[in-house]
Formats: C-alpha cells, sequence, structure tokens
C-alpha cells in the first residue's frame, strides 16, 4: 500500500488494538485505531466504518471482505491475501469471490 498511496493513513480495525499496533511500523500521527465497538450488537458501526475508507487491506475474514465489497470509492486498492491456488488462479474458496482488480498476495 506505501506504493501505491505514499503517505496513507490507515485506520485499524481490531479487537486487540495493542497487539495490532505492536505489529504495524507506522508513527502513531498516520493510523487510527478503532476498537470502540464492542460485540456484536455494535459490527455495523465498524462494517459501516470500513466502507468510508478509500483503499483496503483486508484480513482472511468475511467481515473484513465485505467492508472491502461494499465500499464505494471508485479507484479503492483492495490487497487481500490469497488463500489458495488452483489451476493457476488463486482464491478464497470458489472462484469470482475475489476480483480481479484486487491485490492478492
Amino acid at each position: 500500500m506505501e506504493q501505491r498511496v505514499p503517505g496513507a493513513h490507515y485506520v485499524v480495525f481490531s479487537d486487540r488494538p495493542q497487539e495490532a499496533k505492536a505489529r504495524l511500523p507506522l508513527a502513531q500521527s498516520r493510523m487510527t485505531l478503532v476498537h470502540h465497538n464492542h460485540g456484536d450488537a455494535m459490527a455495523y458501526a465498524d462494517l459501516w466504518l470500513m466502507t468510508q475508507c478509500q483503499h483496503f487491506i483486508i484480513a482472511n475474514s468475511t467481515f473484513s471482505w465485505w467492508g472491502a465489497w461494499l465500499a464505494e470509492y471508485p479507484d479503492k486498492i483492495v490487497i487481500v491475501p490469497g488463500f489458495e491456488k488452483r489451476e493457476g488462479v488463486m482464491y478464497w474458496g470458489f472462484q469470482g469471490l475475489l476480483p480481479d482488480s484486487w491485490v492478492k498476495l
């Protein structure tokens, strides 16, 4: 992401914010940790916040996948972990789940 969006501000969603912060080599001024929406009853708030972002580095979870999928920013960059390679294609269980425009690692 640093190569594609230099100087980006990262919004990090985590239920373990201190661990997330420790793993990211970013200045505090370049990241916002979102961890105040606790429990299933508040999950919609995090999902809505995710959809407001312009670019995404998502985890291997359908929750973060939906955040990136629903975001309406037309030039969004989505970086995803590629799980499985079958017939030369990386995907998460069935072909087509990860759009061609998403960057698979």
